[in-house]
């Protein structure tokens, strides 16, 4: 075993990185898609909240009440900023794929993977420059980031 990459500190088999390498390449262009969220959702905030952007639209395709993929979620209605010529930043790319990579060892059962944002967060909102994250489409109990960040 070795450790998944230095930025995933993921203690992996050859095999599973094999097979996590080959699913992240098919969805190249729904890392791209991911990155254009972030850059319209969470552009100049901190990074954990960019990747917040990113897990939640993850963890809409994990629950059964969303559609089953990245690009489907994204473009559903009024659900993201998604607008097909956003820019292309590298450093928004780079995090969509860390963000995948880790989405992708946790569906191979690893765990601490490095979230950001549990997987029962499927709503969020923005307000003065942040993202407030919840379990449900109303109420007051929001995420209050007390899981370590991998990002720091």
């Amino acid at each position: 075993t070795f450790i998944f990459s230095p930025q995933i500190l993921v203690e992996v088999t050859q095999e599973d990185y094999d097979k996590v390498m080959h699913e992240a390449s098919l969805y190249e262009q729904e890392i791209y898609m991911l990155a254009k969220v972030i850059f319209r959702e969470a552009r100049g905030m901190c990074t954990d909240q960019q990747a917040a952007v990113a897990w939640n639209v993850l963890n809409r395709v994990d629950n059964p009440r969303f559609d089953s993929t990245i690009a489907a979620v994204i473009t559903s209605p009024s659900q993201y900023a998604w607008i097909e010529d956003t820019p292309l930043w590298d450093e928004h790319i780079n995090l969509a794929q860390d963000v995948v990579y880790r989405w992708l060892l946790e569906k191979a059962g690893y765990t601490n993977v490095g979230r950001v944002l549990p997987a029962d967060y499927l709503y969020f909102f923005g307000y003065d420059g942040l993202n407030y994250y919840r379990t449900t489409w109303s109420g007051d109990t929001y995420w209050d980031w007390t899981w370590d960040s991998p990002y720091n």
